[in-house]
């Protein structure tokens, strides 16, 4: 990097000398917490210098390999104070929640985003600047959610979920937005590698039935470090059609082969939702590509099913699934009808605003007086959001959402490489949103990165012809 292009690195490591006295002097936690500052601010320093796409290849990293969502669990909890443990003066177990907030994800969109603030500041692209219609959205949206989250039964739950919203959702835009085609296609071909070793890993534990990393059975599913099949499915989902135009691009088998454990993990979810969202997905990519483009993508998506359907085990359980009933009162099907009434009676007490984000079971728990039905989410990510956010952001994320697809629909390309990439990032987006419907995504700690990652996608691509 040129060296006019260096920010001084005095001053980090003054404040990091400094951090380290104050801990010579203070009770335990504090000095976990000063010398942790003394550690993490020279590395935010440092981090914030390299490329945005380095940054966004380990967020990526962090979303495959790091159970973002069971960090706080009593057995990861118990895992990590014994490490710490073994090589620490000091207890922090009861630090461990700040973990719902600030864990490697979030500690990465505060490096991104530093990272494009040293970018403004050194006036590299004044394109880095340009307000967009999505910007001007997400911010009324914004302060309508703030709003809603003064109704919040849990306050502090609301303003996580906004915390994440910006640093891991919309720095991650922003960032995207600063990356050219290259640049793009360099991130991308990280992504579909990463993806395939995750699902690599979610089918071997799939097949041995047992999790090595929560150290218990796993319920038949594939669940990998993502979490929740369901989650696993949307997750693998969006990446295949990347797989799939990285490979028709290239004509690197290694990429076919990445697509096919990709397009296994997704099916060995067992999570229909997920297999629907795919499956129109890729049917959007057939619409979208022109007659050879088609065949190439027929005849990959059937290779990959025969491949499938030829394990007699893997064959029937996939049947099975399908023929499975959904009588039983607390299917996921009878939750998510059930839960219409309860949310429009929700709404129609808090119609505006709705009961803050990531408040919806809070406010269920309220308005029925089922067991059952209190514990459970809406199986709906929209319902979500009208009980969580109310009429008016609800109305502010459509306009969002038809922005994204508009630009990504009317944006012209002729037939070649970009086009090809700008069909999956399309495909992504669609398996994304049906893929919403059938589960609560939103209130995962992974859903604001996924669905700004791919709203970027498609907002850069639409720039090329």
């Amino acid at each position: 990097m040129p060296s006019e292009h260096k920010i001084n690195g005095i001053p980090w490591v003054l404040v990091a000398a400094l951090l380290i006295g104050i801990a010579i002097v203070v009770n335990d936690v504090s000095r976990l917490i000063v010398l942790s500052l003394a550690f993490v601010l020279p590395l935010l320093f440092y981090m914030s210098q390299k490329p945005l796409t380095l940054i966004l290849k380990c967020m990526l990293a962090v979303i495959f390999f790091v159970p973002l969502q069971d960090l706080d669990s009593p057995y990861l909890s118990k895992l990590m104070n014994d490490v710490v443990m073994s090589f620490s003066p000091f207890q922090y177990y009861d630090l461990l929640k700040v973990l719902k907030a600030i864990n490697p994800l979030s500690i990465f969109g505060i490096i991104l985003g530093i990272g494009i603030f040293s970018r403004i500041a050194r006036k590299r692209d004044p394109g880095d600047l340009r307000i967009t219609a999505i910007d001007k959205l997400y911010a009324v949206f914004f302060l309508s959610a703030f709003i809603s989250s003064l109704y919040a039964i849990s306050v502090l739950g609301s303003l996580n979920w906004l915390f994440y919203s910006v640093v891991t959702g919309y720095i991650v835009y922003r960032a995207i937005l600063t990356l050219d085609f290259q640049e793009l296609k360099g991130v991308l071909r990280f992504l579909v590698p990463i993806a395939s070793l995750s699902a690599l890993y979610g089918i071997g534990e799939y097949i041995i039935g047992y999790s090595l990393i929560y150290g218990h059975s796993i319920p038949g599913r594939v669940t990998s470090l993502i979490g929740h099949p369901v989650v696993n499915g949307l997750v693998f989902g969006t990446v295949v059609p990347f797989g799939i135009a990285i490979y028709m691009e290239t004509g690197k088998k290694i990429f076919i082969a990445a697509t096919a454990f990709i397009f296994s993990a997704v099916i060995l979810t067992f999570a229909r939702g997920s297999w629907l969202a795919l499956s129109v997905g890729l049917l959007v990519m057939l619409f979208c590509f022109r007659s050879r483009s088609k065949l190439k993508l027929f005849v990959t998506v059937i290779a990959l099913a025969a491949l499938l359907g030829a394990i007699p085990a893997v064959n029937q359980a996939i049947v099975k699934r399908l023929n499975e009933s959904e009588i039983d009162r607390y299917s996921s099907f009878n939750i998510r009808r059930e839960s219409f009434p309860i949310s429009f009676s929700i709404v129609k007490d808090k119609p505006f605003f709705g009961g803050g984000p990531f408040n919806s079971i809070r406010n269920k728990e309220i308005y029925t007086i089922d067991s059952t039905l209190k514990k459970a989410s809406l199986e709906n990510s929209y319902l979500d959001f009208l009980v969580d956010v109310g009429l008016v952001g609800v109305g502010l994320l459509i306009l969002l959402i038809l922005t994204v697809l508009k630009t990504a629909i009317f944006s012209y390309s002729k037939d070649g490489g970009i086009k090809t990439y700008k069909v999956a990032a399309f495909a992504s987006c669609v398996i994304l949103l049906v893929n919403m419907a059938t589960f609560n995504f939103d209130s995962y700690r992974i859903f604001h990165f996924v669905a700004w990652f791919y709203i970027g996608l498609n907002i850069v691509l639409s720039r090329y012809e």
